[in-house]
């Protein structure tokens, strides 16, 4: 192994020592909701400010603005979204017509979205021949398990994301847990490494695991690193790109944030994925940084899960990070899709959630479980903003019997979210839902468990902007022995947490009600 220069040791230093003194105050400021605000309000001073220099009759400007509020509205009614954005944006034009149109033009001009989503798309197109489908499988589900058939049919004939058996998997209950065997996979890479994060912050997780991704490079193992842009503004230097180079990783920043010139703020890469070999991945809630694995503590005990699955089922998120990555260069990717069998029982299906498509396919997922339920569904979310088919689903389900249950934080990272969240509270537990809160503080873990066959570990929170905007990732289990890892962590957690009965609902302060029947209406564009 070469020896590291003076510069490689300076660089592995930097993201693995850091003096992290950002306020409160600055992390408000620059957290995701404030940096779009503030890149948006750049864009409309900008607007302003040519408007102002060409000396408009203002009158003409205030009929021009009506007239473009009605063709706005039309636009809105006619697109082909959820329901409850388009009224989130009759309610923005109507309470602020100027900012309002400005912000729906701004969001539909969109020239680096288009650009973004046209390569995307046709990496999509020109990568789907390498799915590997059984159709033997597929046909022996059909006798076995129609109510599974389908589903295997439906993310199949729409989304390319075959199923498959023979894959061993590991569930991590928290992030701590999957340290160690997260190194020793990287350490066992003979030919490649992907790493795509949603957040990458400098500390002590990133910078263990940036040493090791260092090592196998300089053996000559490629390694190529992809995260999302808003990492640029938030935790990482603007010349990162170039260190990792120089450290001989090969590295893409997801959709760059340029501040006023940028208006792809709303899509973002939030998937979690580590490939080896091909051999096997991790997906899940968890993120490169100190918090997800407790080594610094932001919002009392993080508690997120992780899992590791070894056989075919990788290959769909080996395709999933090469799709994003949208190389320029003619690859020969088919060199990245070797496939490891283990005996195993069960059935894994790799999913990938993409905007740019009209299939909604966690959305699907979750309420297919909720829909098919015998006995009982179990979730773990950070948020709960939901759309009114969803809490139909919930409510549904716990009336007809089935043992509904949702574990939330007790400590919130985003105190909005949080009192959103809270304004389902009454509806759902009036209809049989059980909620508990995870006293411990912060719950991040996106896990789904359902009648001891069905589950679903993956980046997918129960919201808006998971279920409609991001890009995510995650399996779905069937019949698989790792099942029952997954409800036994649920049933610890449910012992550790607190049931919220309807006396605590009636208690909740009167202000944070009003805030959030307050902003409710505009949930879809946060």
């Amino acid at each position: 192994m070469k020896k590291y220069n003076e510069k490689i040791k300076k660089i592995l230093n930097e993201n693995k020592f850091v003096v992290k003194t950002k306020s409160s105050v600055i992390k408000v400021i620059f957290g995701r909701a404030g940096l779009y605000f503030l890149l948006v309000l750049g864009q409309i001073f900008l607007i302003y400010q040519i408007l102002k220099h060409l000396s408009i009759d203002p009158s003409l400007i205030f009929g021009s603005s009506a007239v473009i509020a009605i063709i706005s509205l039309l636009v809105i009614l006619s697109m082909d979204v959820n329901p409850y954005e388009k009224l989130s944006w009759f309610f923005l034009i109507a309470a602020v017509p100027t900012f309002g149109i400005m912000f729906f033009i701004l969001s539909r001009i969109d020239i680096g979205k288009k650009i973004e989503e046209s390569s995307i798309m046709d990496s999509e197109e020109e990568t789907n021949y390498l799915h590997t489908i059984d159709e033997n499988l597929i046909n022996e589900l059909k006798n076995e398990d129609k109510e599974f058939y389908n589903l295997v049919n439906y993310l199949n004939d729409y989304g390319s994301f075959p199923v498959s058996k023979d894959n061993d998997a590991k569930y991590y209950r928290v992030g701590d847990d999957c340290v160690n065997d997260l190194i020793d996979s990287i350490r066992s890479a003979k030919d490649f490494i992907f790493v795509e994060f949603f957040i990458i912050n400098q500390g002590y997780f990133w910078g263990t695991i940036l040493e090791e991704l260092t090592k196998k490079a300089s053996e000559g193992v490629e390694v190529r690193l992809m995260y999302d842009g808003t990492n640029a503004i938030l935790n990482l230097p603007k010349n990162f790109p170039e260190e990792m180079a120089n450290l001989g990783i090969k590295c893409k920043v997801f959709s760059p944030i340029i501040p006023i010139i940028s208006t792809y703020h709303n899509n973002r890469d939030h998937r979690k994925i580590l490939v080896i070999d091909g051999r096997e991945v991790y997906t899940g809630g968890v993120n490169l940084a100190d918090e997800y694995i407790n080594v610094e503590e932001r919002f009392g005990h993080w508690k997120d899960t992780f899992i590791r699955i070894k056989g075919p089922a990788v290959q769909s998120f080996t395709i999933m990070f090469l799709q994003l990555w949208a190389s320029e260069e003619k690859e020969d990717l088919k060199r990245y899709l070797k496939t490891y069998p283990q005996k195993s029982d069960g059935y894994i299906i790799g999913v990938g959630d993409n905007p740019i498509r009209k299939e909604r396919f966690f959305k699907n997922i979750y309420m297919h479980i909720l829909d098919t339920a015998k006995d009982y569904v179990y979730i773990m979310t950070p948020y709960l903003i939901i759309d009114n088919e969803m809490v139909k689903s919930l409510t549904f389900a716990a009336k007809r019997g089935i043992d509904v249950r949702i574990i939330l934080p007790a400590i919130p990272d985003k105190k909005i979210p949080y009192m959103l969240a809270k304004s389902h509270y009454k509806k759902l537990i009036e209809s049989g839902v059980k909620i508990y809160e995870y006293l411990p503080g912060f719950i991040h873990a996106k896990t789904w468990v359902s009648d001891g066959k069905k589950a679903v570990v993956g980046s997918v929170n129960v919201d808006y902007r998971a279920l409609y905007l991001n890009f995510e990732c995650g399996v779905y289990i069937h019949k698989h022995p790792v099942i029952n890892d997954i409800l036994k962590d649920f049933e610890i957690s449910f012992d550790i947490g607190k049931e919220i009965k309807m006396r605590d609902v009636k208690s909740y302060p009167l202000y944070k009600k009003i805030i959030a029947f307050a902003v409710k209406p505009f949930a879809p564009l946060m």
